[in-house]
């Protein structure tokens, strides 16, 4: 508590009784958790309306797969709000499959040309490891001389 009131009179002009300091608890909680509920209400209830005037606009009435199940009345107005959806998945799982064939072609792919990359690579990286091995033993060589030195 001490801290948020040190930052409070650091970027405020108010006085200590003036100020309000941010405690945590069951308030704030309980406001952030009945505002989501809120949120996730109206969504529900759009995301109804939206089907609605889209089977009227196309003049078909509620999809097959789609049982509807009435949870508010709005002005009078009862929008169909689908509780579960059907979907025809022999398509989905076809396209499934192609993606992931796609993929692990993809991903053999990616690592042939990681390997000939490496292996491009590779007497690079080792001079360079040669190099670092011989200058760390020269460094190791040389404390150890400082140090019989100062001894």
């Amino acid at each position: 508590m001490a801290y948020w009131s040190k930052y409070l009179r650091k970027t405020s002009n108010c006085s200590k009784e003036d100020c309000h300091v941010p405690t945590g608890g069951g308030k704030d909680t309980k406001l952030i958790i009945r505002g989501l509920f809120i949120l996730l209400t109206i969504i529900t209830i759009g995301v109804g309306i939206v089907e609605h005037q889209m089977a009227t606009l196309t003049q078909c009435p509620a999809q097959a797969g789609l049982e509807s199940a009435v949870i508010a009345t709005i002005a009078n107005y009862v929008p169909p709000i689908p509780s579960k959806i059907d979907f025809e998945n022999s398509q989905m799982g076809y396209w499934l499959a192609v993606w992931h064939q796609q993929f692990v072609n993809e991903a053999f792919t990616a690592k042939k040309a990681a390997g000939e990359y490496w292996q491009q690579g590779k007497p690079y990286v080792e001079a360079a490891v040669r190099i670092l091995k011989l200058k760390t033993m020269q460094a190791v060589e040389q404390i150890d001389k400082y140090i019989r030195e100062y001894r």
